[in-house]
């Protein structure tokens, strides 16, 4: 059994305050935006992150089944992201970080994985996926928008105004 205490995070108040969307106000980035490193989902990532680190994140979570199946996908423990995004690391540096820390980092890797999640219908998504959001589309989505979620990432964009 391990008598040290836990280490404690180490964040640069200062920096990400410079950086972090009020997520109580606004919506994190479209799942389509490729600002950092150029990969759907790591946008939106980033913006749950900070806003989670700061308090301000509205509902929004970190670490989210979504997370984890984008940081998987690239080999990036959560921990390490986390860690990366809490020292108030702009986009741009975020986005070498990953492109250096990431698993198989190619443009053939981005193309592919942006490609199978920009065009991913919902009964593709694994099952834990399709069952959690066989509630969450009807409760977030007006009936007359669930016409509209022809891939994922439009059940998003729908949800925050973006469609």
């Amino acid at each position: 059994m391990s008598t040290h205490a836990p280490e404690k995070e180490s964040i640069n108040k200062e920096a990400l305050e410079k950086v972090t969307t009020d997520l109580n106000n606004e919506y994190p980035r479209s799942p389509h935006s490729l600002a950092v490193a150029g990969i759907v989902l790591l946008d939106r990532a980033v913006d749950k992150c900070r806003g989670v680190i700061m308090g301000i994140a509205g509902g929004y979570h970190t670490n989210s089944p979504l997370d984890k199946l984008l940081l998987t996908r690239f080999g990036i423990e959560y921990s390490e992201f986390r860690e990366q995004v809490a020292s108030g690391a702009t986009d741009e540096h975020i986005g070498q970080w990953f492109a250096k820390t990431a698993n198989n980092f190619s443009k053939e890797a981005q193309v592919l994985w942006n490609n199978e999640m920009r065009y991913m219908r919902m009964q593709e998504l694994p099952i834990s996926f399709q069952v959690n959001f066989e509630d969450k589309v009807p409760e977030h989505i007006p009936p007359e928008k669930i016409h509209q979620i022809r891939y994922f990432f439009d059940y998003f964009d729908i949800k925050e105004g973006r469609m």
